[in-house]
């Protein structure tokens, strides 16, 4: 189902033990996704903490619980460090993050289109789901608390996505914009969204 690199086994057991958690299992599983990759969350778990129907992998030095939702999501992935991203956990993952043809359409758009737009003003937008005919999107950086974010969202992204993606019926933005720490837009500004 998933397997480990050495580093990234090796790892995992000097958290566990710096945490005064040795013997303690891993639980694994997808609490996201972005535009083309999956969010996981990896957090340590007593081993009598298996849920019921979890995939259970015998990881060596450790055992790891994925739940069956999850399961889906990860199977044949592998996980690593990755030098680059400061000894990050990477996971190699085969599984396409979007099943529907039409959610891979609006993915491919807010990564080619959208992105580089609100780059402009340290922004960034990601599809995080796609459930009849709707897609959900969240605004990130200069986007989340931005007073222009309605109007991004409207005039530009929305318009974006319904021209080119005609099988989307709208547009809801997910976001929680009070918790924005960056906004690019200050209130008494005129501005425009970067998509108009």
């Amino acid at each position: 189902m998933i397997t480990f690199s050495d580093k990234a086994r090796a790892r995992l057991v000097e958290m566990l033990k710096a945490e005064g958690r040795e013997g303690w299992a891993i639980r694994i599983r997808v609490k996201g996704r972005d535009n083309d990759t999956y969010i996981y969350d990896f957090r340590s778990v007593e081993v009598a903490d298996k849920g019921a129907g979890d995939a259970v992998v015998d990881a060596g030095d450790f055992l790891v619980y994925v739940d069956p939702a999850s399961a889906k999501r990860i199977q044949g992935s592998s996980v690593d460090l990755s030098v680059a991203e400061m000894g990050r956990f990477v996971v190699e993952n085969p599984n396409p993050v979007w099943q529907d043809e039409t959610a891979e359409k609006v993915a491919a758009l807010i990564v080619d289109k959208v992105n580089p737009a609100v780059a402009i003003h340290a922004g960034r937008v990601s599809l995080v789901d796609f459930n009849e005919d709707i897609a959900y999107i969240v605004m990130q950086g200069g986007c989340q608390g931005c007073g222009l974010a309605t109007v991004t969202l409207r005039q530009g992204i929305e318009r974006l996505i319904l021209d080119e993606v005609p099988a989307v019926k709208s547009v809801v933005d997910v976001t929680e914009h009070d918790e924005g720490e960056t906004p690019f837009f200050r209130h008494g500004q005129v501005g425009e969204s970067p998509l108009t």
